[in-house]
């Protein structure tokens, strides 16, 4: 399964972290991520730790990436661009926001957007680690 992720750039909470881990070990696939510091390096990380392989969409802007050494590094886009590729590439989005409420000017949430248009099943791992599904994917289950 392929699998994309988008979080904020304050890192995860734990809880976010564990419902994260347990969602991945559940699944065998490949992480799309982002490559910023924050949630996409934990992300990455916790990935790695359970032998995924990792396909890494870096933004152009260099000031807040993390330089993950994934298996696979794509060709440095604009966030928008970036993030639209991530959710194209995956078959179920996992987004780890830091508010419980949709923000203007976020790219996690600007991630989301994308994946509602293009109807693709997520998971929304809240901050206290509760999972809220939105849309149908048969072979995934939290």
């Amino acid at each position: 399964m392929r699998i994309g992720t988008t979080g904020t750039q304050s890192g995860g909470t734990l809880k976010q972290k564990q419902a994260f881990r347990r969602m991945l070990s559940k699944v065998s696939g490949t992480l799309h991520f982002g490559d910023c510091i924050g949630w996409d390096e934990e992300a990455f990380e916790i990935a790695k730790s359970l032998g995924y392989p990792t396909v890494c969409h870096p933004p152009e802007n260099d000031y807040k990436r993390a330089y993950c050494e994934a298996d696979e590094i794509l060709p440095v886009e604009g966030y928008r661009e970036r993030n639209t590729a991530i959710v194209k590439a995956s078959q179920v989005l996992i987004a780890c926001p830091k508010e419980f409420e949709e923000v203007m000017r976020s790219g996690t949430w600007m991630t989301l957007r994308i994946a509602q248009k293009l109807h693709k099943p997520i998971r929304i791992i809240w901050p206290n680690g509760v999972v809220k599904k939105i849309g149908k994917e048969h072979t995934y289950d939290t």
